[in-house]
């Protein structure tokens, strides 16, 4: 059965919820089951109450354990039960020299990611019964005093056990505590299950009223469950009696008895309110630090003659074996949100408990960014919008008044020399060439019959009307030859879009196409007037465009124009840039960002030059 124990085949809240390892640890016999079935429940404690602070890949804090317990008739101290992994040879160090001091060991390695040891020993007034060894996962570090803690409040089980040879009570013990823990930890509701307990053992007890309560992080101690019936809801003057009561033992650390005798130095007010308000004869609670930062409280009321010292011992051995299963299941059924609470304050103390370190780290941190910025160089770059254009731009104009008769190319096309853009309408130019072909013809008749005559005059008039309509026809000629418009160079259509207007007017001189060459660009930079003065011929610089983010273009400055423009609300200077490489990618009308470099600066003055600068301007126009 030890070994069903040691296994860790499930999580921290399968096994405490499981009533076989609590029959195990209240019904052993032999020592090495006792101590199996104790550690095993002491590191489920430890990873349920510290699984949100130190979150760790098995849900494991408590890597291994042990217990050394003193050896009957010798003087040495052997292993009596183990659990998780096999003892480190540091974890057995420092069980010796815990034993050798009778002191807490805690010992924590310098090397990142180790584990670290605390050994506790086993106290039976003045004498040395033995120590309990864990070794725990690196990140638990800060939860060592708990951890602490939670082993402290469970060596009352051995001395539970050590006693255990007189039969006057341990086995009445046992029994009970068994019992009350297999129905706390059954499937029914947390008020039935609380209330079955507590009416187990006002029966086993043979008492009027068995009351459990419990409080858990920074909530007030409520009571629970009560036997023979369930609390009401509202607060009636018995359940805050009794919360009072609770309450007042918890604060005081140590059972409580009213009438209480001579050497009792706690407080006992709000027990004798508890009598008087339900009429018992006496009253005792018993509080017992299940985590360390909750508390269960177990009151009896009576009739009669108060409990004997023996009872007293008794009935707080049922409590302490109680206490631990409750407190199991109701941290196991919070909320969601309570779980989150306790991580959030567990993770805001340790940042807390670090603060003042923090601070001297930013402070150092501080300093020696100051340090830096004034003192430290670093390129300067004067930032402004940027837009691609083509060295030339040339525009295919109509030659004459016509019509549009077709058109091939739209914005965006890429075109070679000679190809046909669009065509003009020629039907009003061929009939006007048989116009003037006729009238040629007629004035070379009448010039030959001049001749013929010998008629001087009249052959030249004639045969100045051939020649008019000589050049009417050659005129006409060409225009027929300039219908077809036609690229000029290797280009791309910029813009222009008359396919549109197929059949439309087109007047002399109207643009029908803007054309762009594709060897060529310049880059046309926006400067704002306060980076003016820093930019210069002959520098470089870097270009990104938008439509191409990943792809830095180099530049340099070729002129800069000295006259301003308003743009979009600010004022800028144009600055003409020539790019040092052309990619097939680029296009006319494409925007980005321009970085020219200017030199270097310091860092301090990159970043807080234009603050200084519209603060000057401030007051010298605020100045008298």
């Amino acid at each position: 059965m030890s070994s069903l124990i040691t296994q860790d085949v499930a999580g921290p809240r399968q096994r405490l919820a499981d009533p076989a390892t609590w029959r195990v640890l209240l019904a052993a016999s032999d020592l090495p089951s006792f101590v199996n079935a104790w550690l095993a429940l002491v590191a489920a404690q430890v990873d349920m109450a510290f699984a949100a602070q130190v979150p760790t890949a098995d849900g494991r804090i408590v890597l291994a354990g042990f217990v050394a317990m003193r050896q009957e008739a010798a003087q040495r101290f052997g292993r009596a039960g183990r659990y998780g992994d096999e003892p480190s040879l540091l974890l057995s160090r420092a069980a010796e020299r815990c034993l050798q001091m009778r002191r807490p060991i805690v010992q924590n390695s310098d090397s990142p990611g180790a584990p670290c040891q605390l050994v506790v020993p086993i106290m039976t007034g003045d004498r040395l019964d033995g120590a309990v060894a864990v070794e725990l996962t690196a990140g638990a570090t800060s939860q060592l005093d708990a951890t602490l803690r939670i082993i402290q409040m469970g060596l009352g089980w051995f001395a539970r056990l050590l006693d255990r040879r007189s039969e006057d009570g341990g086995a009445w013990v046992a029994e009970t505590g068994l019992a009350a823990v297999e129905l706390l930890l059954q499937d029914a509701s947390t008020p039935a299950a609380t209330q079955a307990a507590c009416t187990l053992l006002a029966s086993r007890m043979d008492v009027a009223r068995v009351s459990l309560g419990a409080r858990f992080g920074h909530a007030g101690l409520e009571p629970l469950g009560t036997s023979g019936g369930s609390l009401a809801v509202t607060p009636t003057d018995f359940v805050i009696a009794l919360r009072a009561a609770m309450e007042e033992a918890a604060q005081a650390g140590q059972a409580i008895c009213c009438p209480g005798d001579a050497d009792q130095m706690a407080a006992t007010g709000a027990h004798q309110r508890l009598l008087r308000s339900h009429g018992s004869a006496w009253a005792i609670s018993m509080p017992v630090a299940c985590t360390p930062h909750g508390d269960v409280v177990i009151t009896v009321e009576g009739d009669g003659s108060p409990p004997t010292a023996q009872q007293m011992g008794q009935w707080q051995g049922v409590v302490r074996a109680v206490a631990p299963a409750f407190a199991t299941r109701q941290r196991a059924e919070r909320s969601v949100a309570a779980h989150a609470r306790e991580a959030s304050r567990a993770e805001l103390g340790r940042w807390h408990g670090t603060l003042a370190r923090r601070r001297q780290v930013w402070a150092g941190v501080a300093v020696l960014a100051v340090l830096f910025l004034a003192f430290a160089r670093g390129d300067y770059n004067v930032n402004a919008r940027a837009t691609l254009e083509g060295v030339v731009k040339r525009a295919i104009v109509s030659p004459f008044d016509s019509y549009l008769a077709e058109a091939h190319a739209r914005p965006g096309d890429r075109v070679a020399t000679g190809t046909v853009l669009a065509r003009l309408d020629d039907r009003d130019l061929l009939l006007q060439r048989t116009d003037h072909e006729a009238r040629r013809a007629e004035a070379q008749r009448q010039m030959d019959e001049a001749i013929s005559k010998r008629d001087m005059a009249t052959t030249g008039i004639a045969a100045a009307r051939r020649d008019q309509e000589d050049a009417e026809l050659r005129l006409i000629t060409d225009n027929l030859a300039r219908t077809k418009l036609t690229a000029p160079f290797d280009s791309i259509v910029i813009s222009g879009d008359p396919a549109q207007n197929i059949g439309a007017p087109m007047r002399r001189g109207d643009i029908v196409y803007e054309l762009s060459p594709l060897d060529a660009f310049r880059v046309e930079i926006d400067v704002d007037q306060a980076d003016f003065a820093e930019v210069e011929p002959g520098q470089q610089g870097r270009l990104v465009l938008t439509p191409l983010p990943t792809v830095a273009w180099d530049l340099k400055v070729a002129t800069v124009t000295p006259v301003a423009t308003a743009r979009e609300g600010r004022t800028v200077f144009r600055v003409d840039a020539t790019l040092d490489t052309i990619g097939p990618s680029l296009r006319p009308g494409m925007q980005g960002i321009a970085k020219i470099d200017v030199g270097p600066r310091r860092y301090v003055w990159i970043w807080t030059h234009d603050v200084f600068n519209w603060l000057r301007l401030k007051l010298w126009e605020y100045t008298p």
